[in-house]
């Protein structure tokens, strides 16, 4: 619009020019011709002066606006800094609350047992292998159903399964030794699983760890000394 203005602002002004030339051609006798030339000048000359007085406040305006619009730009990147930190905020507290909610096996024990299932140290012995454990309180995690796995390694870091069944975990697909269904409610949970042995059992250190949600949540080693 400001553009617009000046256009026409040179147009009158190239026309004044025009007239004032004209003036200075016409014969000094010719008084009504004069006459009208400098009613016409003296007319757009005041056509000039309102185009000024417009132009003027345009640019006024424009440096408002352009001050309001530097404001808005501040107070708009000031609103995305915060909004930035929000977010980063909000995904630490979500992290936070996701490693509270993982559950988390404590009291683990490794029970060898004979074929009357009376405790025993000697591997020719063993028939059964009773693993307890316990589930520790956890008022963040959802409670309901939950599938308990246990992967029992042996001393060579050999996998000890039978159903070669698995799980996910950490993007992947792992076997496991025993699986158990529980209910889980929050409190401090109790349980116990048991590995029938069919095989003949290495002596050295062997591993118990415990899954359940996709997180490891318990590990524990044992050694069988004797045969």
């Amino acid at each position: 619009h400001n553009d617009s203005l000046l256009r026409q602002f040179d147009m009158q002004k190239q026309k004044i020019k025009e007239l004032q030339d004209e003036l200075k051609r016409t014969k000094a006798t010719d008084a009504k011709r004069i006459a009208e030339l400098k009613d016409e000048i003296a007319t757009l000359r005041k056509i000039l002066a309102h185009y000024v007085q417009q132009i003027d406040s345009l640019n006024s305006l424009n440096q408002r606006l352009t001050t309001e619009n530097l404001e808005v730009k501040q107070r708009y990147q000031s609103v995305s800094a915060t909004a930035e930190l929000l977010a980063k905020e909000k995904e630490t507290l979500n992290e936070a609350v996701s490693r509270a909610a993982v559950l988390e096996a404590h009291s683990i024990s490794v029970t060898p047992l004979d074929d009357r299932e009376r405790k025993t140290e000697r591997a020719s012995r063993m028939r059964t292998l009773k693993f307890n454990y316990t589930i520790g309180k956890n008022i963040t995690a959802e409670p309901g159903p939950k599938t308990i796995y246990l992967r029992l390694t042996r001393p060579d870091e050999e996998l000890m399964t039978k159903s070669g069944g698995t799980f996910p975990y950490e993007n992947k697909e792992i076997a496991y030794s025993l699986r158990k269904e529980i209910e889980y409610g929050g409190e401090a949970y109790s349980d116990v699983m048991y590995w029938k042995v069919d095989e003949i059992l290495q002596l050295g250190t062997y591993r118990i760890d415990i899954f359940a949600d996709g997180n490891r949540i318990g590990s524990k080693s044992f050694r069988i000394e004797r045969n």
